[in-house]
C-alpha cells in the first residue's frame, strides 16, 4: 500500500553501501523504513533521511519494513547540525519522543507536535548556553512523563494529599516515584530521597501545564537544571523505562563543561533566582 506521511527523522543508520535505515515519527507513530540508494551523494532522499529532518515521505508498506520512495524536505532544521551541542540534545529529544510514541498507526498526534516544536525552537535559537538548552530538555521530560503516564503529581504530597507549593521544600522519593511533605517524610522508613525547594516545585508545575505549543519564556537557573535533571531522568528511568543510549552521550558532553556536578541523594539544594515560565 502507498501513501503520504508527514514525519521526522528519529534515527538514520547506514545499511549496505548504499542504502540507509530509518526510524519515522509520523502523527500517527513511529514507524520503520528503508531508504534504498539514499547515501548515493546524488540520491533526492539523501536530504530527507538526516536525523531531525521533517519531510513528506511516499511510502509502501507491506509485510515488514516500509520502503521510501520518494521525499519532500519540509525543514532540515540546519541550524541544530552545525553545533555539537544542539546535535547531541536534539538527538536525546528524538529518542524521548520515539520512546512515547506507539507503533503506527495506532499513535496519536502528541509526541509529533511536541518534539517538531522542540527543535524547531532549538534549531532557531541563536544562543547555545548549556543552561539554555538544559531548560529545554527539562521541559521535554516533564512532558514525555505526562505523555506516558508517568508524571507524578507536582502539587500534591503522595502520601497525605496535602499541598506541596506551600511547603519550604519537600521530597522527592525515589522508590515511590513521588513528591512527599516534609510531615509524612519524617512518618515513613528510612527511604532515598532528594530534598527539593518549593519555589522547583513551582517551576515543574509550571512547564507540566503550560502547552508545548506555546511556550514562551524559559529560563531556568543552573542549579534548578541539574536539581531536575536528577529527578526527571530518575522518574523517567525507574517508571517510564526509559533511559536512552543518546542521554549517555549527552552525559559525557555535559562533563566535558564541568556541568554534570549534580546533586546527590538526600542533599540539601537552593534553587537561586531567576527562573520563569511564560507561555506565549
Amino acid at each position: 500500500m502507498q501513501q503520504n506521511v508527514t514525519a521526522i527523522v528519529l534515527r538514520s543508520r547506514p545499511y549496505g553501501e548504499s542504502h540507509t535505515t530509518l526510524q519515522l515519527l509520523t502523527e500517527a507513530g513511529s514507524l520503520s523504513a528503508m531508504a534504498r540508494g539514499a547515501k548515493k551523494p546524488q540520491s533526492r532522499l539523501r536530504a530527507a533521511t538526516a536525523m531531525c529532518a521533517k519531510a513528506v515521505f511516499t511510502i509502501r508498506r507491506g509485510s515488514g519494513m516500509a520502503t521510501v520512495l520518494q521525499a519532500e524536505v519540509l525543514d532540515s532544521h540546519r541550524g541544530i547540525h552545525e553545533s555539537l551541542d544542539k546535535a547531541a540534545y536534539a538527538a536525546y529529544f528524538c529518542d524521548l519522543a520515539g520512546a512515547a510514541a506507539p507503533p503506527y498507526p495506532d499513535g496519536g498526534r502528541d509526541a509529533f507536535v511536541l518534539l517538531d516544536a522542540l527543535l524547531t525552537r532549538l534549531d532557531a535559537d541563536t544562543q547555545t548556553e548549556i543552561d539554555r538548552l538544559g531548560a529545554l530538555a527539562r521541559f521535554l521530560e516533564i512532558k514525555i512523563l505526562r505523555l506516558v503516564g508517568a508524571n507524578p503529581s507536582y502539587e500534591f504530597c503522595g502520601e497525605c494529599g496535602n499541598a506541596l507549593m506551600e511547603q519550604p521544600s519537600v521530597g522527592y522519593v525515589v522508590s515511590r516515584g513521588a513528591f512527599f511533605c516534609r510531615q509524612c517524610l519524617l512518618k515513613l522508613p528510612i527511604l532515598r530521597s532528594m530534598e527539593v525547594p518549593g519555589k522547583v516545585m513551582q517551576v515543574i508545575d509550571a512547564m507540566d501545564k503550560v502547552p508545548y505549543t506555546q511556550l514562551g519564556q524559559l529560563r531556568l537557573s543552573p542549579v534548578t537544571i541539574r536539581l531536575l535533571r536528577q529527578v526527571l531522568r530518575l522518574q523517567l528511568s525507574e517508571y517510564a523505562g526509559i533511559s536512552p543510549k543518546s542521554g549517555k552521550v549527552l552525559e559525557e558532553i555535559l562533563r566535558s563543561f564541568g556541568e554534570w556536578d549534580s546533586p546527590s541523594g538526600d542533599s540539601s539544594v537552593d534553587a537561586r533566582g531567576g527562573d520563569e515560565v511564560n507561555g506565549s
